[in-house]
């Protein structure tokens, strides 16, 4: 076992290495639109100054594969750069802030709603899968099963623009868009999250439909089960 292990962890290192190659050469090579020329527009592209500035601070004006040195954090050992290695993930071109101070602030939401939406299917789709087990061969088992295939079928972004542009069109409604914690204001953190916890919980309700409903079959099939209605 821990031969097993210490196996396991010798190949992640070639690995993890791959992977920063291929994300590094996605976002930097393959890319058809030049990072700066999106930055400075159309109006200064002309201006070579602001062009080498631009560059110099993002870390484009070296060559390849220097870029990918510091990126990763290698250069660190020779010129002080941090970078990867060292939990330097830049900045973001969006906000201006560090990418670390943006992921402290909406990683903990984002596993927030996780959350909720796995409560959310999880409640909803146990009683449905129970309900089509002892309605087997049913109009209802016919269409949960039905609904399960559909909801494992139909993608959560999809549902997501539909319940925004037709309950604006329809309903005048629209989903709060000023975000509240849950210590500020629990009402309204909970308006919040109600939404897109129960189109993020949709999709796993499909499977668990029918996983509920299969399980619950396998146990009313036990012998104790038969033996318990037999006593009545």
């Amino acid at each position: 076992m821990g031969k097993y292990i210490i196996e396991r962890l010798i190949l992640t290192i070639p690995t993890v290495i791959f992977v920063t190659i291929l994300t590094f050469v996605g976002l930097r090579v393959a890319l058809p639109a030049n990072v700066v020329d999106l930055i400075i527009g159309e109006y200064g592209r002309n201006d070579e100054q602001l062009r080498a500035t631009l560059e110099k601070q993002l870390g484009l004006s070296s060559s390849i594969p220097e870029q990918y040195a510091e990126w990763v954090g290698l250069a660190w050992f020779w010129n002080g750069n941090e970078g990867l290695l060292q939990g330097n993930l830049g900045r973001s071109l969006h906000s201006g802030r560090s990418v670390v101070s943006e992921l402290k602030r909406r990683v903990p939401v984002s596993f927030e709603l996780g959350l909720w939406g796995q409560a959310t299917a999880i409640a909803a789709s146990v009683p449905m899968g129970v309900w089509a087990a002892l309605r087997q061969d049913k109009l209802p088992d016919y269409g949960l099963r039905t609904l399960g295939i559909l909801l494992n079928a139909v993608p959560g972004f999809w549902i997501a623009v539909l319940v925004i542009t037709f309950g604006s069109i329809w309903f005048n409604w629209a989903p709060p868009i000023h975000f509240k914690y849950l210590w500020d204001d629990p009402i309204g953190h909970l308006a919040i999250m109600a939404t897109p916890a129960i189109i993020i919980a949709l999709t796993p309700s499909g499977g668990l439909i029918r996983l509920v409903r299969t399980q619950m079959l396998e146990v009313l099939r036990q012998d104790y089960i038969r033996t318990a209605r037999a006593k009545g």
